[in-house]
């Protein structure tokens, strides 16, 4: 697949922060290891499809910085990034 390729999807920053907090509840009460090592691959595939997102939306602001979509995108990552990490 070619980077032109790669689907971008502005992710929600209040489902992440809800998708995210869930998974702390499950983690805080899983009964054994299995099931928490479940809960940190999901918290892991959360923060995996945030971060995905936000490169493919940088890396394509930066080959056309004229782009008015992907600089409103870079925006949009500048203001909730801090709030995600």
């Amino acid at each position: 697949m070619k980077f032109h390729e790669f689907p971008y999807q502005r992710p929600s920053l209040e489902t992440v922060e809800k998708d995210f907090l869930q998974c702390v509840t499950q983690f805080k009460e899983a009964s054994d290891l299995e099931a928490a090592i479940e809960v940190m691959q999901q918290i892991n595939a959360i923060r995996t499809e945030f971060e995905t997102q936000r490169e493919i939306a940088m890396i394509r602001m930066t080959i056309d910085t004229t782009d008015e979509f992907y600089q409103a995108e870079q925006d949009y990552f500048d203001e909730v990034s801090p709030i995600y990490e």
